[in-house]
């Protein structure tokens, strides 16, 4: 039970009390830390696997569970590498045959903190978690009435709830958000029951102790005030079809409209189609007029 926890665990051995050496270690630890065995463990003392800066405070808490038997607590781990790593940890006494352990049960807590220091920011609406396939791990809302109470975005994709224009961009920023290991922000639409909603996002990637991806934090926030980069219709058109698998020839097959005209209007050389030609392609895709063409009643 204790090797394959899901939680890192660690056991620490006492020594008059105060500790000395680790005695134990599971599967999550190591991994949590990147240490391949507990006998990497054995060549330091259990108080330098904490951050430099919290070591004398994490000392006066580890006192406090002769008293207590059990203390919740954050703190800051280093890792193998010298990452560092924000935990919460509850440090237990563990009664031995002539001396005492200190088992640590310890969940990392990265995530969760780097949304926290964003909570105060103006105009936030939600945060949450996003796999590296971009998919909803979990999401948390501020502010009632917005398009994250309208429908359950978890475990969907978040292309479902995004412009079509604004996918491809979107992508980008992730794959160079998780490449380069930095946060990013950006402004994108949100559609969602055919409203439109302009959205700030904030994007922060998260890693595990071999460097592998885990996982991207997000802070969402209204952007009333910000401006969104011009999209033409042409290019709405263009990720429609591609966001939906649609064809040229399929597209053609659907709406009766000639191939020469579809392909003028998907590369820009007719931005104001008639109405009737506006409103055949507009049902093929399964979206409003507007979602591609701006003024709905002008002609060409």
């Amino acid at each position: 039970m204790f090797q394959y926890a899901p939680d890192a665990m660690v056991l620490i051995g006492l020594k008059d009390g105060k500790t000395s050496q680790f005695a134990a270690a599971n599967e999550s630890f190591l991994a949590m830390l990147g240490y391949d065995s507990i006998y990497e463990l054995f060549g330091f003392h259990p108080r330098e696997m904490y951050a430099p800066e919290y070591e004398r405070e994490m000392v006066k808490k580890e006192e406090r569970v002769h008293k207590h038997k059990t203390v919740l607590t954050e703190t800051v781990l280093v890792r193998k590498n010298r990452t560092v790593i924000s935990v919460e940890m509850s440090m237990s006494l563990v009664p031995g045959r002539s001396d005492s352990f200190l088992l640590c049960i310890i969940r990392d807590i990265s995530e969760r903190k780097w949304i926290e220091s964003h909570l105060r920011l103006p105009q936030i609406i939600g945060s949450g978690l996003i796999s590296e396939q971009l998919t909803v791990d979990r999401i948390t809302q501020y502010v009632p009435g917005t398009e994250l109470s309208m429908e359950n975005f978890e475990e969907r994709s978040i292309v479902h709830f995004t412009a079509s224009e604004d996918i491809m961009m979107i992508r980008k920023k992730f794959r160079e958000c998780a490449k380069e290991g930095n946060v990013k922000e950006f402004i994108f639409s949100t559609l969602v029951r055919n409203v439109r909603r302009r959205r700030k996002a904030l994007i922060c990637p998260f890693y595990k102790a071999d460097g592998t991806f885990r996982h991207f934090a997000f802070i969402l926030l209204e952007a009333h005030n910000e401006a969104l980069p011009s999209v033409g219709p042409a290019l709405k058109l263009q990720m429609l079809m591609l966001n939906r698998g649609i064809s040229l020839l399929e597209l053609c097959r659907m709406t009766g409209i000639s191939k020469t005209t579809l392909s003028k209007l998907r590369n820009g050389k007719i931005n104001k189609p008639h109405a009737y030609t506006r409103n055949l392609v507009a049902r093929a895709l399964g979206v409003d007029e507007s979602d591609i063409w701006d003024d709905a009643f002008k002609t060409m």
